[in-house]
């Protein structure tokens, strides 16, 4: 018999979400659109996890629960979800973040009417530790209709928070990208990785609700979680570079002709300079913070 498959495969990686977790499941299994569904991958957690997804999986036949022994780290824990996955859509779900009912509903319809999309997301608010709603978060990343440049530079120059990564895209192209790579900013890699292979599109209702944990705008918590322990870390100039590298190997590799893939290098040269150069400074800081350590 031909195998069923869901549609849409939504995968949460979790390393002690024990707090806000319940809430964030019954998100999940509250949406309107019940053609899913979800692998969560439990990164050796060392808290109540563990405990409440089991709960959560002998209830509901669409979850399934993996857990590592060892800690993997976030990215790899992340991109084992993928691998995993063979649904035509995913997308990733923290522990503690949450979403409005119609969100898998409004993206899907999207991308169902619109092949050339291979990333549907809805725009976003702050949820803070008490559950209450903030304001909206500024991100307005929508590439249909333009170039290769243009789509760059909106990924560029039109993000203060990654959170389109958190909204669905389409598996096979996701797993074109090479996945998430293990460098500093690798939600902006990824997202100029997709923007080659298809169109961004955004849902203009706030369907996404982002949580502002303790460990906001921490570059320490930031460089643990992208690339493991800080005393293994190599130099902060070395780590800033490697970044801007990898982004100028991928445009220069997609872009359609020499001229744009001219114009791109430049792009990603003078945004990565320019916008994101506190983090370099913020590289540099963690490293001293490391050294007085030892």
């Amino acid at each position: 018999m031909k195998e069923i498959r869901p549609l849409v495969t939504i995968g949460m990686p979790v390393y002690n979400e024990e707090r806000y977790l319940k809430q964030a499941l019954e998100a999940l299994l509250n949406q309107s659109f019940e053609d899913f569904e979800l692998i969560i991958s439990d990164n050796a957690s060392t808290d109540h996890t563990g405990e409440i997804c089991r709960e959560y999986a002998a209830k509901d036949r669409r979850i399934r629960y993996y857990r590592t022994e060892t800690n993997l780290g976030s990215i790899a824990n992340g991109n084992r979800i993928i691998e995993l996955s063979n649904a035509k859509y995913f997308f990733i779900a923290s522990g503690h973040d949450m979403r409005h009912e119609t969100f898998i509903s409004r993206c899907v319809e999207v991308m169902e009417n619109d092949a050339s999309v291979v990333l549907c997301y809805p725009m976003a608010r702050w949820l803070d530790s008490n559950s209450k709603l903030g304001e909206i978060i500024y991100a307005h990343i929508d590439t249909r209709g333009l170039s290769q440049v243009s789509a760059c530079n909106m990924i560029l120059w039109g993000l203060c928070y990654g959170y389109p990564m958190y909204g669905i895209m389409r598996t096979g192209a996701l797993k074109k990208t090479g996945l998430v790579g293990k460098i500093i900013g690798p939600d902006i890699a990824l997202l100029i990785k997709l923007s080659f292979l298809g169109k961004f599109a955004q849902v203009s209702e706030p369907l996404l609700y982002m949580r502002k944990l303790s460990d906001y705008g921490d570059w320490e918590q930031y460089a643990l979680k992208c690339l493991g322990p800080v005393s293994s870390m190599r130099s902060a100039l070395y780590l800033y570079c490697k970044w801007i590298y990898i982004l100028i190997c991928v445009v220069s590799k997609q872009g359609k002709d020499f001229r744009t893939k001219v114009v791109l290098v430049l792009s990603v040269i003078f945004g990565t300079t320019v916008k994101y150069g506190g983090m370099l400074g913020g590289l540099r800081r963690i490293r001293k913070k490391n050294r007085k350590r030892h």
